[in-house]
């Protein structure tokens, strides 16, 4: 089953949920990369996906679906939210190559 959020617009409305785009700053820094502007004209996800090296299978392990299917079930996500959810993507994946070294799971 695809994952299915709250509008994008609820991120700016809600102060609550806007700490999420704090966190997404955050991660960006971290990893090196930036975040798109939340007036970007299109959709580019293929283009973030590779920018930020999250593969179709990582995202469908994650979400259930492809990047296709996820923008047709939320479709009142902007760019910058399905930036935010690919370097939690990211984050994950550099947290858990470090456990790996000790013996842990795989998430």
């Amino acid at each position: 089953m695809c994952s299915q959020y709250p509008p994008a617009n609820q991120l700016r409305e809600n102060p609550r949920q806007s700490l999420d785009l704090n966190y997404w700053r955050e991660l960006a820094a971290k990893h090196g990369h930036r975040m798109p502007r939340s007036d970007t004209k299109g959709w580019p996800a293929r283009k973030l996906m590779r920018r930020y090296g999250v593969t179709l299978a990582e995202f469908r392990a994650v979400h259930g679906c492809t990047p296709t299917k996820w923008r047709e079930l939320n479709p009142n996500w902007s760019l910058t939210g399905f930036a935010g959810l690919l370097l939690e993507i990211v984050e994950n994946r550099s947290e858990n190559r470090g456990l790996e070294s000790e013996g842990a799971e795989k998430w």
